[in-house]
């Protein structure tokens, strides 16, 4: 778990982006972070430091986070960012609207505008 202080501008956006994502997409389908780790095959206090941009995790794990909350790949991370670091450290307060817009968008699963692939996903799983 790399140490929180340590990282760039974008690491530390985009694991709050992740972790917000993934809070809002358990909260949307009604799970608990208990019932989520367990079908990642995590522990509930990894998953919560996940939400909460704390701790990042292998990706294979993080797909199967995403994979047991229904989420398409391309919606975990923020859009690439355009020009160098002085642009993105720039774009770290201008991209609170358009993270909101996305996580709302990934509630309803309408992939954002820069996001490559299918225009529709499958709806979510029904969850026992």
């Amino acid at each position: 778990m790399p140490d929180t202080a340590t990282q760039t501008p974008y690491t530390r956006q985009a694991l709050l982006y992740l972790g917000a994502t993934l809070r809002v997409r358990r909260k949307a389908l009604g799970l608990t972070q208990r019932e989520v780790a367990t079908k990642a095959g995590i522990s509930k206090s990894a998953l919560g430091a996940l939400e909460q941009g704390e701790r990042s995790l292998r990706l294979e794990k993080v797909l199967e986070v995403a994979q047991a909350l229904d989420l398409p790949m391309w919606s975990l991370f923020p859009p690439e960012p355009q020009g160098p670091l002085a642009q993105v450290i720039q774009g770290l307060l201008g991209h609170v609207p358009r993270m909101t817009e996305h996580i709302l968008g990934i509630l309803t699963l309408q992939p954002h505008a820069s996001a490559p692939g299918p225009s529709c996903v499958p709806p979510p799983r029904a969850h026992a």
